[in-house]
């Protein structure tokens, strides 16, 4: 059967596109949410001035590998303590202060940061023009920083430091070697004076021997340091001590990748479910005939499977590939924006990589299994009247799934409104959007029949028969025109719902600036995925139609009048897949409205939802009618003669 699938993907590239994208941008999305958690459990902070040095004796204590900073400085007679231990070569007193430039303009003041020339030697960064410092009133500066301000060797630099100007000549250049290039050095003793207490440090640098360890040097610091409420480290420890402000910084990522990475889960899961049906669907009669000579139900399932496992380890494998980018360049963003510390690196491991894999395995499996039940148990001659106009879609599997996303959905917006109060209910109400949204796409057959039926005589007045044809058609065809409808309702409830959490949050006062780039971002990348899958399904869903246009060609049709009649029916999906989304945000943002302030009208005005089903309603209508036309290309001969 694997042979099988083979062949098949060999014919059908356009179909199994489709389901590549979908399980592709699936596995991305979950391993960049899986990478960004491992990134907030470990809050790695890779030492800079501190990278030459193996040990760093900082105010604190280590209990079981765990480093807790006192944030008190330590006494600068310490370090001379510290530089007669045996296996110490060298001990270099580290402190830094920030400084700001006011002459020099406003892009100057990001980050200034003054220390000791010891700093300099431990950086191990040369003099690149000048000398070091070595009066109260000179410093030395950094290369980058020098350009910024543009000062050499001998100009007058005029500071702020603690509120007091200050007034220096440069005395040197120092070649940068790592870091942002903010930086400026003082003699030793001068910076302990601008750091405002001449008798601390911050931090002792430790250099050993030759032919010392890390590990060797960490415990001959013991005995010096006992009772001392100080502590040695050495490892990622050390960019703790260089950096105390990201201690905790990476904090914000675990809740936001746990709640993110759930979410896209769903969505994931829903997505890639709903693109293999539809794929599935349009092979019913191949299956069909397979069935009538004499293939079994279980080799259409293996073959269905074998498909989606070879289509899934190529998008999954590239995804993994790629996975690492996608999360540092979140992790980038989020720093820049101030949610997490710009110190902490990305780290991600095969932890994550295998979760993300296996979801999107298991997902993928899933659905493929699920939606070839039907090809592989039906009879051959109910399997072939199916895959011309399909007419089942209730099956007590799927209701059950149903009923138990409206329960879900349900309880959660209970609680919603009940018990949570503020923006902590959006923890409930996100999840809730999913629920309700996969609900009504369980049984989206049944709300587009009702809705065809409102939307038929309105149609019919249409000038020319594109009203009338678009009727029929969507009548006749309703269990695929749900289809079609599915990924607009997704887009439409989830875009709505989640960018409307948030906007009302801001219009009760409550929304922080960093919670809601926060919010937005993650609304942002669940929303593409989303309009991902409705042009994904629909681009399937119309380039399917080629026979059929072909045949309305042959009977005298023109391409403008199908074009025109494209036109409408997918007129008609937009406005049934807003309608129904917009009942899926509705039943989410109410009950987080009341949580919020009582209100029953959700906070942050309507501009936003116009342009949320502008959005959509273009992208359905764009989604359906540029492979319309290119099907239209060719002569329907060609058409029907293609297998």
């Amino acid at each position: 059967m694997f042979r099988q699938a083979l062949q098949t993907l060999r014919f059908r590239k356009g179909g199994f596109l489709a389901s590549f994208v979908a399980l592709f941008f699936g596995a991305l999305i979950l391993a960049a949410c899986g990478g960004l958690m491992e990134t907030g459990v470990r809050a790695d902070v890779p030492p800079q001035r501190f990278a030459a040095a193996p040990v760093v004796v900082a105010r604190g204590t280590s209990d079981h590998g765990d480093l807790v900073l006192a944030y008190d400085r330590l006494d600068a007679s310490l370090t001379a303590r510290i530089a007669a231990v045996p296996g110490v070569r060298r001990a270099l007193a580290d402190v830094s202060f920030p400084a700001l430039a006011p002459d020099k303009g406003a892009s100057a003041d990001d980050g200034l940061t003054g220390h000791g020339w010891s700093s300099a030697l431990l950086a191990g960064a040369p003099l690149a023009e000048g000398a070091e410092p070595r009066a109260a009133g000179q410093a030395a500066v950094d290369a980058r920083l020098a350009g910024r301000l543009g000062v050499r060797p001998g100009d007058r630099l005029r500071l702020t430091v603690g509120g007091t100007p200050v007034s220096v000549r440069v005395s040197g250049v120092v070649r940068s070697s790592s870091g942002t290039g903010t930086s400026l050095y003082f003699t030793d003793a001068r910076a302990r004076q601008l750091r405002g207490a001449p008798d601390k440090v911050d931090a002792i640098a430790v250099l050993p021997q030759p032919g010392v360890s890390a590990a060797e040097l960490q415990r001959s610091l013991a005995s010096t340091l006992h009772g001392l409420d100080a502590t040695a480290v050495t490892g990622e420890d050390r960019g703790t001590v260089e950096f105390p402000g990201s201690e905790g910084g990476a904090s914000p990522l675990i809740s936001m990748s746990a709640v993110f990475g759930g979410i896209a889960a769903m969505v994931a899961v829903f997505v890639v479910g709903s693109t293999l049906a539809v794929l599935i669907q349009q092979r019913m009669r191949e299956m069909a005939l397979l069935r009538a000579i004499g293939a079994l139900p279980g080799q259409i399932r293996r073959m269905v499977v074998g498909e989606t496992l070879i289509v899934g380890v190529l998008a999954t494998v590239l995804a993994l590939f790629l996975g690492r980018a996608a999360g540092e360049l979140m992790l980038h963003q989020l720093a820049d924006a101030g949610v997490v510390d710009s110190e902490i690196v990305y780290r991600a491991g095969w932890i994550p990589l295998v979760i993300a894999a296996g979801t999107a395995f298991l997902s993928a499996i899933a659905a493929a299994f699920i939606a070839s039940r039907r090809a592989a148990l039906a009879p051959p001659t109910a399997a072939l009247a199916e895959s011309a106009l399909p007419s089942r879609w209730l099956s007590a599997p799927r209701l059950v799934c149903a009923l138990l996303c409206f329960g879900g959905a349900g309880a959660l917006a209970f609680v919603t409104a009940t018990v949570m109060s503020g923006e902590v209910a959006s923890s409930t109400a996100g999840p809730a959007a999913m629920l309700w949204t996969g609900g009504v796409a369980l049984i989206a057959p049944g709300p587009t029949r009702v809705l065809l039926a409102v939307l038929r005589p309105p149609l019919r007045l249409l000038p020319g028969l594109a009203g009338e044809l678009a009727s029929d058609n969507a009548r006749a065809r309703r269990i695929r025109t749900a289809g079609a409808v599915t990924p607009v309702v997704l887009a439409t409830g989830l875009a709505t719902a989640l960018i409307y959490l948030q906007l009302s949050s801001d219009a009760g006062g409550g929304g922080e600036a960093t919670s809601a780039w926060i919010n937005y971002l993650l609304a942002g990348t669940i929303i593409g995925y989303a309009v991902i899958s409705l042009v994904n399904t629909l681009v399937v869903a119309a380039a399917e139609r080629r026979g059929e246009f072909a045949l309305q060609r042959l009977v005298g049709a023109t391409p403008g009048q199908i074009l025109r009649m494209v036109t409408v029916e997918a007129a008609m999906v937009a406005v049934m897949g807003i309608v129904l989304g917009s009942f899926v945000a509705l039943a989410t943002l109410v009950p987080f409205s009341l949580a919020l302030d009582g209100s029953w009208v959700p906070g942050g005005g309507v501009l936003a939802y116009l342009a949320i089903v502008a959005g959509v309603g273009a992208l359905t209508l764009i989604a359906t009618l540029l492979p319309t036309r290119m099907a239209l290309r060719t002569r329907p001969a060609e058409v029907l003669a293609l297998p």
